[in-house]
């Protein structure tokens, strides 16, 4: 496993994750440590479902207790405090997901917002926070590249904290 380097065009060679590799994952930045999750582990297709910290003072991985509530693979994940929110993905069945998980880096927990779930099943969808709210772009849903974005505010009262915002130009997914 290899960053770039913060200086210059180099690459700068980390110690390896402590599990399998794996291609699909998700990673989100808090506090100076990076955090991976799931993705697709081959050749068998599975999904993994643990949660790894890097810890770049020490160059060490660490594989943390909560694993994630479903397998997924094709995430993407985006920081609001010291919470990472998961929406979507793909299952090891198949399925494009609307779940939304939030690992709470304080107590190495997650919680599944099932008041509010992502409004259509997605993976291979970008996300990203501004001004703490997610947004979710794009994203493939039954085999086909979606346009739709959606933002979701955790402020918002539970059962209506997504809301559908303008679509990209062109369907667009990974």
């Amino acid at each position: 496993f290899s960053i770039g380097g913060t200086t210059g065009f180099s690459w700068k060679s980390i110690s390896p994750i402590n599990s399998v590799g794996r291609s699909r994952p998700a990673a989100a930045v808090v506090n100076r440590h990076i955090y991976l999750f799931g993705g697709e582990i081959p050749p068998s297709g599975g999904r993994a479902d643990t949660v790894e910290r890097y810890d770049p003072s020490t160059n060490t991985w660490t594989t943390l207790p909560g694993v994630m509530p479903a397998p997924a693979s094709n995430i993407c994940a985006a920081v609001i405090g010291t919470d990472i929110y998961i929406p979507g993905g793909y299952s090891a069945s198949s399925t494009y997901l609307n779940t939304l998980r939030v690992f709470h880096t304080s107590t190495n927990s997650w919680s599944v917002i099932t008041t509010d779930p992502l409004p259509v099943g997605l993976s291979g969808t970008a996300c990203a926070v501004l001004n703490n709210k997610l947004y979710a772009i794009g994203g493939v849903n039954s085999n086909v590249a979606q346009a739709s974005a959606y933002v979701y505010d955790p402020m918002a009262a539970a059962g209506s904290r997504w809301s559908t915002i303008a679509s990209l130009n062109t369907a667009d997914a990974y």
